[in-house]
């Protein structure tokens, strides 16, 4: 099979601004976007219709009315019927104020979030879409205070999807600050970031435990009760997504591969591969192109 690489789309290209507004409409027939992945955040916030989005090589069907929420880096595409309608806020991590929003960034678009698609009611879709309103108007105009009031709105719009997020049923950390950092979801959080951010550098379980004063065991007990599975299963996990990702969206060689993963041994990659999803890297590639870009 020849080498592909899957686009990856960036919000300034064409002259977009670091927040942009877009609406799609109903069409005369199903819509199937290309997978793609991109430098920036987006939210997807769909008022008709139901479909289908592909995000990070998990399909999750979707029904009106409903928020996606796809971090920078994650591969998707998204199929939607012929009667769809939505809006999508895509934004660069510096248009948001950064004070202000990082913990409902987090909320958002944290690794620990497994479902990245939320049921929304009437009145949440209706509170989104006044907010998306005004984002846009200000987002035409020049000038320091238009970035400045758009940098507000979109804070107070992510705040608010970490809110319906909670209220629809995610887990919440509302009492995280009332319970003990060695016991209570602090450490769930602090351990999901820290894989995202050093998972090529540090795969140890015991450096991670050790930075939060907690013994490996107590750690691993602390995600199974949160998120259902072991420190371990956790930076496995996370590795092997990264080499899907790669091995789906790169011309990389399987060994370039290997590299990048800072797995130096081929055959050694491949057997981790092949033990976390059952198929060898090529076999993968190979069924996974087949799938996604044909």
């Amino acid at each position: 099979m020849a080498k592909i690489a899957i686009p990856v789309h960036h919000l300034l290209a064409h002259g977009r601004g670091a927040v942009t507004i877009e609406h799609f409409e109903p069409r005369s027939s199903a819509v199937r976007n290309e997978v793609h992945r991109h430098d920036f955040h987006e939210l997807f916030f769909i008022g008709e219709g139901s479909g289908q989005h592909m995000i990070d090589l998990e399909s999750h069907d979707f029904r009106a009315p409903c928020m996606h929420a796809i971090a920078p880096g994650q591969v998707h595409r998204l199929s939607r019927s012929a009667d769809s309608s939505g809006r999508v806020a895509m934004f660069l991590r510096e248009a948001v104020d950064a004070a202000a929003s990082e913990q409902d960034i987090r909320q958002v678009f944290g690794p620990w979030n497994a479902q990245p698609i939320h049921t929304l009611t009437p009145v949440h879709l209706n509170e989104a879409n006044a907010l998306l309103d005004l984002i846009a108007n200000e987002a035409r105009l020049d000038g320091s205070t238009a970035q400045r009031i758009v940098s507000g709105l979109l804070t107070v719009l992510l705040a608010k999807a970490a809110q319906w997020m909670r209220t629809a049923g995610a887990k919440s950390d509302d009492h995280t600050s009332e319970r003990s950092a060695s016991t209570g979801p602090d450490i769930v959080r602090r351990f999901l970031a820290d894989v995202e951010a050093g998972f090529l550098n540090e795969r140890r379980v015991s450096a991670y435990a050790k930075r939060y004063a907690i013994t490996t065991d107590h750690l691993s007990d602390l995600l199974r009760e949160r998120i259902g599975k072991s420190a371990m299963d956790v930076l496995q996990d996370r590795l092997t997504l990264e080499a899907k990702r790669l091995l789906l969206h790169s011309a990389m060689s399987v060994k370039e591969v290997g590299f990048a993963l800072n797995m130096e041994d081929p055959a050694y990659f491949s057997r981790v591969f092949k033990k976390a999803t059952g198929h060898s890297p090529g076999e993968y590639r190979d069924h996974i192109r087949e799938l996604y870009t044909t």
